[in-house]
């Protein structure tokens, strides 16, 4: 591939991985936010947005630079659909029944299987069988059936929901402490969950609080670094 058309592609693809990342980006936050409390949105500022939006570009276009252009014109070719379809299908059946085993958690509340993470992982698997699936059906017959793409795409946000919960949940049990000084007390042994340049959020056990930065004279970090 010469250098003009390296340059062509990236450009193609650069609206591409923005809004992806964006996307990505949106749908994290919200589930980050909906396990701390989704009022504390208002705390994020313009450098949270960019700084996050800056890692989801750059993962998304490591991503893409990882997978190479060359495999975007390898997937066009035609596949064996008698080889292909039925491994497909049953990693389809092996994702819902693993995707059915988180919801089932949820509603019989079972310890292990109701956790953010689990809901993440299994609704990564279950979005990428499912299209992987559909994949496979609209390159060997040209058809690709609504459930295909609406079921890939609902499981996908859901994973993201689930991986900005997940994400909280190890902020609010993370085993970097703090003692916290502020104008009228002291909070010791707590976590921060998050900052700005309004302030900072913090979890005190399973409470999670919100400080001005202009309350706060001290930040002591209770447990060593590593």
């Amino acid at each position: 591939m010469s250098d003009n058309e390296m340059l062509k592609r990236i450009s193609t693809w650069t609206p591409l991985v923005s809004g992806v990342a964006l996307a990505t980006l949106t749908v994290f936050n919200v589930g980050y936010f909906s396990k701390i409390g989704i009022h504390f949105l208002g705390v994020v500022d313009f450098s949270n947005v960019v700084y996050s939006f800056g890692l989801a570009f750059g993962v998304v276009g490591m991503l893409f630079l990882l997978i190479g252009f060359d495999t975007f014109d390898y997937v066009r070719k035609p596949i064996d659909f008698e080889k292909a379809f039925p491994f497909t299908l049953a990693l389809k059946v092996i994702a819902a029944i693993v995707f059915l085993s988180f919801l089932l958690g949820l509603v019989f509340d079972w310890q292990y299987l109701r956790t953010d993470i689990y809901g993440a992982i299994a609704s990564f698997f279950t979005a990428f069988c499912i299209g992987l699936h559909g994949y496979v059906r609209l390159r060997a017959s040209g058809n690709l059936l609504p459930s295909d793409y609406i079921l890939a795409f609902a499981t996908a946000l859901i994973a993201l929901l689930f991986s900005g919960r997940a994400v909280a949940e190890g902020q609010i049990v993370y085993r970097l402490t703090y003692n916290v000084t502020t104008t009228d007390r002291s909070l010791n042994d707590v976590r921060l969950v998050r900052s700005s340049s309004m302030g900072f959020i913090i979890a005190e056990g399973r409470k999670i609080l919100f400080i001005p930065a202009s309350q706060v004279k001290q930040i002591e970090s209770r447990t060593p670094a590593n």
